[in-house]
């Protein structure tokens, strides 16, 4: 993950409070010096349900979305790393 602030990457760490612990996502210049970046720690679980609402979106409209961007894709041959994207395309829906 990348932060929207910085540009600097998460870490993942353990944070503590009164009523237990649990994983959070930290931008690593904030934990540094937290003067540079102000950007808080994230929760696991609100990464994870944003991971799966994205997801989700991306199922229900994806011959709006990734059905044109695999397609765009296909058309661009030339560049090696595409050719081993299209190898994914048995992943896709119709």
């Amino acid at each position: 993950m990348i932060c929207g602030e910085c540009g600097d990457t998460f870490r993942r760490r353990i944070h503590s409070s009164t009523y237990g612990k649990y994983p959070a996502w930290v931008c690593n210049t904030h934990l540094t010096d937290t003067s540079k970046c102000s950007m808080l720690y994230l929760k696991d679980d609100d990464i994870k349900l944003a991971f799966a609402t994205m997801i989700n979106k991306l199922i229900y409209c994806h011959k709006l979305v990734l059905k044109p961007y695999l397609e765009s894709l296909q058309a661009n041959t030339s560049d090696k790393a595409l050719l081993r994207i299209g190898t994914m395309s048995s992943f896709r829906t119709t």
